[in-house]
């Protein structure tokens, strides 16, 4: 299966880029902002790469590149192609692929990227961006590109003014850091080790009287077990040194009241602690370490 795989590798590369020959319909949408565009014909030759290898079962192909004379119904994205080709292929024949794309046309260039997937029936589809430069500053190629990998390909996009579509990235959930104070210890739920991002702490009071939370980031050169020890033993009045330095998580909250902050920690060391406010009593809570 991964010998035929390969073998399919370079039409692969002809279907995502315009195929080996035959036209699709042209489809017109008039003057202006916008030119619909489709392919029309191309000749390809792939060049010297690295042969495929394959780790725990998937199959890695790196850096190969193609160089093609394309035309297509709108000259201005006719020339000679360069790619860049990658693509991984997993046991039950699915692939995924990318890459890089340049199209030298005939009064400037356009430079951009793709990606794919193959289905099990060996079937590709295709999403290529690129950008213009020199006489096709300020335009855009959409293109998309879908067929079997071993037959011309229907391909067709659009020419327009502006710049390509935003990549929408999803926002990222916040970890979840919990808090509890019952008056006679601070309870804590969560990671002690995590990534730099955004995080949301919930203290809950569920002692008799006001209580707090602190949390404080540790400057350079000391550790969270410097800060336990700055503290220890436990109930103490201390909580935050000269050398951390407090992220306002500090207020007052009434008995059975809970408190929700938010923010984002980046790489370092952190402390969190819980309070009775009077007469004032700290106890430890966690030490997290934020790290890439």
């Amino acid at each position: 299966m991964r010998t035929l795989r390969l073998a399919m590798v370079g039409t692969v590369i002809l279907t995502l880029l315009g195929g080996p020959g035959g036209a699709v319909l042209s489809q017109s949408e008039g003057e202006g902002s916008a030119e619909w565009l489709t392919f029309v014909e191309q000749d390809c030759t792939v060049g010297d790469h690295e042969p495929a290898t394959v780790v725990d079962g998937v199959e890695h192909l790196r850096g190969m590149p193609s160089t093609c004379d394309i035309a297509f119904s709108d000259p201005r994205l006719s020339g000679v192609q360069s790619n860049v080709f990658n693509q991984d292929c997993f046991p039950n024949g699915i692939c995924v692929y990318w890459g890089s794309q340049d199209i030298a046309g005939p009064d400037g260039t356009w430079t951009g990227w793709f990606t794919g997937t193959i289905d099990r029936e060996q079937n590709s589809r295709g999403y290529i961006v690129l950008t213009g430069s020199g006489a096709y500053e300020g335009l855009t190629n959409v293109r998309h590109a879908m067929g079997p990998v071993n037959e011309p390909p229907i391909e067709d996009g659009v020419i327009f003014i502006g710049d390509p579509p935003p990549v929408v990235i999803p926002p990222v959930e916040p970890v979840l850091l919990q808090l509890t104070f019952d008056g006679e210890s601070c309870t804590y739920e969560g990671p002690t080790e995590l990534s730099p991002g955004p995080v949301e702490l919930r203290f809950r009071n569920e002692s008799d009287g006001a209580a707090a939370t602190n949390m404080v980031r540790i400057n350079e050169g000391h550790t969270i077990q410097d800060m336990i020890n700055y503290g220890a033993p436990y109930p103490t009045t201390k909580h935050a040194p000269a050398w951390t330095r407090g992220l306002g998580t500090w207020r007052r909250i009434a008995p059975g009241d809970g408190q929700q902050w938010e923010g984002d920690l980046r790489t370092g060391l952190y402390f969190i602690v819980c309070a009775r406010l009077r007469p004032l009593a700290i106890w430890s809570g966690t030490g997290l370490t934020v790290s890439d």
